[in-house]
């Protein structure tokens, strides 16, 4: 006879809705935490901003990785859906410019919402099959995952988590040795740090890992003291030179400007005759890009005169120019520039459209920055060299032009093969243009090219049509990345923005002047010769990057075999 206290009753318990029970707490669990990480993130950063959030909004995300239940797909499907309404909220934006872009929004947070569960798988398979801790491991596979998603499918580097403490100049400046990539991993220390401490039950755990983290704060801290008191000593040396960035506010859209071709220009010539009418004409005026509204054309040495273009010729004229079209070309691009150059006669970056007709009678179309003299002349022309997928051309677009008809956009933007310096009185800018600049590594391999010719620039020019965005926290997060790039190369910053946020920004990222958001606007900046300054980041690159990434193989390596 078996009493009521007897083992074999207690083991003849139901064990499977138990089992059930725990595991839909388990489920509950992780979802609550992947949609709580993924909000707290998302606060972090601009519209709300609450950059001191950064510092713990990782931590529902790093507990999923020490829930010691089994995961199972359905977690993982959980973690990518978080991720995936999280890259919705940080992405929409995307949506503003044409009703097709909705499809691109979609598209790149299903994407982007892949490196959730990443994050959370990498870590939990080294850290429970290890020793190691996840303070230590956490930050290197994050810092991976950021560096990889920078090179991934042309790359997408926007929302950097270091992008959080742009408004806190002392704390980046360790962007010069590791870039963005070091902010974030700093960031993500602190909190697997506060993490580990609350859940430790040994308080020898608890004082080395606040101890290692103070430690690297305050080595952070005196380094950027020490970096911003260094910039601040040339503030006031000069030679100087005068620049002033015009901002028009234009809303832009697929297809003409919404306010005509005329208006456009006119907007941003009587911007220019207010911004010097009391005063002299400044060293160099810049203009976002494509605000010069007309294409410009050259044509390759044999290039045939395009059927449009001889429609209009008479028999006499065809033979002229025929004999010299690409000559023919240029004198007719300085007779479009002439009547805006003569009127303000300075040095000029100006944002425009280049038209280059080829000797096998296609057209390559490029997204162009001119530097002018002040007779118009063109010293120098820079073709931007990362065209942003969907936005400026489509894949396999050149081999299927069809696909074209799809979109909005009648044809795709021809990559350039190389920067280039515009010198100005001494000063040496090299530019950029659009999203180029939410690349670390495309400016970097910039700067290393221009360096190792001998013309290291002294001034970074981002120019911008950041009217597609109507005034979205886009343009605070484009303003965050030009500052990072400033202190990654001790550099000067210069955004000229349609619609804002146009910026001067010194080397230590200081934003010393801001245009308005979706206003017009003028910035005159008086930039000192700051010494050109090769840090870590600058002559290498992303090679922290690379030691974090081969710490998570090492480390995953290791737990394999175990």
């Amino acid at each position: 006879m078996v009493g009521k206290d007897s083992p074999i009753q207690n083991s003849s318990a139901p064990s499977r809705p138990i089992f059930q029970s725990e595991r839909n707490q388990n489920t509950a669990s992780i979802w609550a935490n992947a949609l709580l990480g993924g909000l707290l993130i998302w606060l972090s950063f601009p519209p709300v901003n609450w950059s001191w959030l950064a510092w713990v909004a990782p931590i529902p995300w790093l507990r999923i990785v020490n829930d010691s239940s089994v995961f199972r797909k359905r977690n993982y499907l959980q973690l990518y859906f978080a991720g995936f309404i999280h890259w919705l909220l940080m992405l929409h934006w995307i949506r503003l410019p044409h009703w097709t872009a909705v499809f691109g929004w979609l598209l790149l947070s299903i994407y982007l919402a892949i490196y959730l569960p990443l994050l959370i798988g990498i870590s939990r398979w080294i850290v429970q099959r290890t020793k190691f801790q996840l303070w230590l491991i956490a930050p290197c596979v994050w810092t991976t995952l950021e560096w990889m998603r920078g090179y991934l499918l042309t790359g997408f580097s926007l929302c950097l988590w270091g992008h959080t403490q742009v408004q806190h100049p002392v704390l980046i400046q360790c962007a010069d040795l590791g870039g963005a990539y070091l902010v974030g991993f700093i960031l993500i220390l602190v909190a697997a740090t506060i993490d580990h401490a609350y859940r430790s039950s040994s308080w020898s755990q608890k004082i080395v890992s606040l101890v290692c983290t103070a430690s690297i704060l305050a080595v952070n801290w005196n380094y950027g003291l020490s970096r911003l008191q260094n910039t601040s000593n040339f503030d006031q040396q000069g030679p100087f030179i005068n620049a002033t960035i015009i901002q028009g506010s234009i809303d832009t859209t697929f297809g003409s400007p919404p306010i005509g071709v005329e208006s456009q220009i006119e907007q941003y010539v009587r911007l220019t005759g207010e911004a010097i009418a009391n005063g002299p004409l400044p060293d160099i005026l810049i203009w976002p890009e494509t605000m010069y509204p007309w294409p410009l054309l050259g044509a390759d040495e044999g290039a045939p005169i395009p059927h449009d273009e001889a429609a209009s010729l008479s028999p006499t004229e065809m033979a002229e120019i025929q004999a010299d079209f690409p000559g023919y070309l240029q004198r007719r691009n300085a007779t479009q520039m002439n009547a805006l150059v003569h009127r303000f006669p300075t040095q000029w970056i100006l944002g425009a459209s280049w038209a280059q007709y080829r000797a096998d009678k296609t057209i390559d179309h490029f997204n162009s920055v001119l530097h002018l003299d002040s007779d118009g002349h063109i010293l120098s022309r820079y073709d931007k060299m990362h065209p942003v997928m969907f936005g400026e051309y489509v894949p396999l677009g050149n081999v299927f032009p069809w696909l074209y008809r799809l979109t909005p956009m009648p044809y795709g933007l021809t990559a350039g093969t190389s920067p280039i310096v515009a010198d100005v009185h001494g000063q040496r800018l090299s530019t950029s243009i659009c999203f180029e600049n939410t690349v670390p590594h495309l400016i970097a391999s910039h700067i290393r090219y221009l360096d190792a010719a001998g013309t290291s620039p002294q001034i970074l020019v981002t120019v911008t049509n950041d009217g597609w965005f109507w005034g979205s926290s886009l343009l605070d997060l484009h303003l965050a990345c030009a500052v990072f790039r400033s202190v990654e190369h001790h550099c000067t910053g210069l955004v000229a923005a349609n619609t804002g946020l146009s910026a001067w920004i010194d080397p230590a990222g200081r934003v010393v002047k801001r245009g308005p958001r979706r206003q017009t606007g003028v910035l005159k900046a008086t930039i000192p010769s700051y010494p050109v300054e090769k840090g870590i980041y600058r002559r290498h690159g992303d090679v922290f990057c690379g030691l974090c990434a081969a710490v998570v193989l090492a480390s995953a390596a290791w737990a394999a075999k175990r």
